[in-house]
């Protein structure tokens, strides 16, 4: 397995790769309003450096769910909408009066979906611990996604690296891993953690 890790803003570092030669972008980027606009740059270059048949699995934000579809769809072609559930308690949006109960991702392909086997859309998750960072997942859900829309040794990029968590779901299912984080501190942080990932794994063999 492979790990690359680069500092910087990852819509530069992403036109530095080559076209069609990533198996799969699993990512969670920032879901603020300032940050809606990154969502269809994502798809635009995600759908240059994907193999045909390549997966984009992205966390968003429910409210933003048409700005992002319609800055999304002119680059790669909609699959499905998963829902993330963590156990443990859930968020009041005061603003919409909502109990806020599950997690959403979208699900894009380019040109049309590999790896035919069934995916479930709903996973039930372990909260995250949030001990690293303030949007921390848990990685069972993406060392999910990424077996059932990867074959092994396939290559995974994570823009939005934060943590590290899309990394060591990686190693933990034997995937090849790219990660980009602009923020110093995280990329030290996940730098750490893959590393770590990769010597439990090597201890294991």
């Amino acid at each position: 397995m492979t790990v690359e890790l680069y500092l910087g803003d990852c819509l530069e570092v992403m036109q530095e790769l080559e076209d069609a030669s990533v198996d799969a972008v699993v990512t969670d980027p920032p879901y603020d309003r300032d940050s809606i606009h990154l969502f269809g740059k994502l798809a635009k270059e995600s759908g240059r450096i994907l193999k045909v048949g390549g997966s984009l699995i992205t966390y968003f934000g429910q409210y933003s769910l048409p700005e992002i579809l319609e800055s999304m769809t002119p680059h790669m072609r909609f699959w499905w909408l998963i829902g993330i559930k963590h156990s443990g308690h859930s968020a009041r949006l005061l603003g919409k009066r909502l109990f806020v109960e599950w997690k959403p991702m979208l699900w894009f392909v380019k040109e049309k979906r590999g790896y035919n086997n069934f995916v479930s859309d709903y996973y039930k998750s372990s909260p995250p611990k949030k001990d690293l960072h303030d949007w921390q997942q848990d990685t069972s859900e993406f060392a999910y996604y990424i077996e059932k829309v990867t074959g092994e040794n396939g290559i995974i990029l994570d823009p939005f690296m934060g943590s590290g968590t899309t990394g060591v779901a990686c190693i933990q299912t034997g995937r090849n891993f790219i990660g980009i984080e602009i923020e110093p501190k995280y990329f030290e942080i996940a730098e750490k953690r893959i590393a770590e990932a990769q010597l439990q794994i090597r201890m294991e063999i």
